[in-house]
């Protein structure tokens, strides 16, 4: 088997995985949503035809790959690339028109967060601390149970504010203590 060969079975493999993961994206959204339970804050929304921009670049860099004459390896990263771009914007497509804070998990953009998965809200420690400065009052950062930090971004610190009381609402135990 030569080279050329083995891109055009490495593009058929990228092509089914891809074909997998759209197929997917129904199956994740209906599952991620049954167990989200009711909104409590609804969060700003992902753009769509970026999600769907993604996906289209991602399959043209799957079918053009093979008809062009790249080094092995530039090859193969094309194609990880993406299939790695198409699982983030499933991930964000499953949360998309659906962002929000619930009684059960946290959707905005590509993370879904369960809420016994959040472990600490490091955020709330240190904002009003006299001796912390520059905090952007917009931001919640997230600690998950496994140590993964993710960072929730809000247009005014009101709805920052709504959504921790939500948070918190559902979560006690992650109120700072002063």
């Amino acid at each position: 088997m030569n080279e050329k060969q083995v891109i055009y079975i490495l593009a058929g493999i990228a092509a089914l995985i891809y074909a997998a993961l759209l197929i997917s994206l129904p199956i994740r959204r209906k599952k991620t949503l049954s167990a989200a339970g009711n909104l409590l804050v609804p969060l700003q929304n992902g753009l769509t035809y970026r999600v769907v921009g993604i996906f289209i670049v991602s399959a043209l860099i799957i079918a053009f790959v093979p008809t062009r004459k790249f080094a092995f390896y530039i090859a193969v990263i094309l194609f990880a690339v993406a299939i790695i771009a198409t699982n983030m914007s499933v991930q964000e497509a499953v949360g998309l028109g659906k962002a929000g804070i619930y009684e059960n998990i946290i959707i905005s953009g590509t993370a879904i967060v369960k809420m016994q998965d959040i472990y600490a809200l490091p955020t709330l420690e240190y904002e009003d601390d006299p001796d912390t400065v520059a905090v952007d009052k917009r931001i919640i950062e997230i600690i998950r149970q496994n140590g993964a930090k993710v960072i929730l971004a809000f247009p005014t610190v009101e709805e920052r504010h709504e959504a921790v009381k939500a948070i918190l609402k559902q979560r006690p135990e992650l109120k700072p203590s002063k």
